[in-house]
């Protein structure tokens, strides 16, 4: 790094243990949505989270909005 540079990553980066969390709130409420904790956080990985927010009450009417 260096001043007035952008910081740089390379294609050999290894996370060293850090965890991936995928959150979902409930807006009225505020109460977590089964989250997710994981070593990954792939395509793969937020959609088996979305499902298992689904399945918490697959009757429910559900918007999601990603950031």
């Amino acid at each position: 790094m260096e001043p007035g540079k952008p910081e740089a990553q390379e294609f050999e980066y290894v996370r060293h243990g850090t965890q991936a969390l995928i959150a979902n709130f409930e807006v009225a409420t505020g109460k977590s949505i089964s989250p997710t904790v994981g070593d990954t956080r792939t395509e793969k990985d937020f959609v088996a989270h979305i499902r298992a927010t689904v399945e918490a009450d697959p009757e429910g009417e559900w918007t999601f909005v990603v950031d």
